[in-house]
């Protein structure tokens, strides 16, 4: 738990840090996913920070929230947090079609109280929109390979999508 605090606590210092430079444009926005706490009991998070017109840095955080103990299996994420760099093709305030980079740590609950991380780049793209009044929506997907950084484990592969609404403020 210390590792997430820390890992979080790094994460969120270097994003305030990139927002206090000088840039033609910037915006900060939050959005959450809105299928995820029906189809799979979780709660997924953003945090988007547009740098320019073109690019933005943010970062993404999964909980699953399913109290169940009998039916896992080794796709059960349980927790991720997952930083990510984007670039859009249009020069449009960071609107409309992008694509990715990302890094994802995630932990998989085998069963009860046992967990196995993994950790891993990938690449992603999608479409986000803004309205004229700041609400944020869109779709987003990804794929990776992750790393297992538990002893014994195959390396496997990382998925990551979305489809979220949320502010631009």
């Amino acid at each position: 738990m210390i590792n997430k605090l820390i890992i979080t606590c790094i994460l969120i210092l270097g994003i305030s840090t990139i927002s206090n430079a000088q840039y033609s444009f910037h915006a900060h926005e939050i959005y959450v996913d809105i299928f995820a706490p029906i189809g799979f009991k979780t709660v997924m998070a953003t945090y988007e920070l547009s740098l320019t017109d073109t690019y933005s840095v943010g970062v993404q955080g999964l909980k699953n929230l399913s109290k169940d103990n009998e039916n896992y299996n080794d796709a059960y994420e349980d927790f991720s947090l997952t930083p990510f760099f984007r670039s859009y093709f249009q020069d449009d305030e960071a609107d409309g079609f992008f694509y990715e980079g990302f890094v994802k740590y995630e932990e998989r609950r085998i069963k009860a109280n046992v967990y196995h991380s993994f950790i891993g780049p990938g690449i992603g793209a999608g479409l986000k929109k803004v309205s004229s009044f700041g609400l944020v929506y869109g779709i987003n997907f990804g794929i990776g390979y992750a790393f297992s950084t538990t002893t014994g484990i195959e390396n496997d592969f990382l998925k990551r999508g979305s489809l979220f609404i949320g502010w631009r403020f």
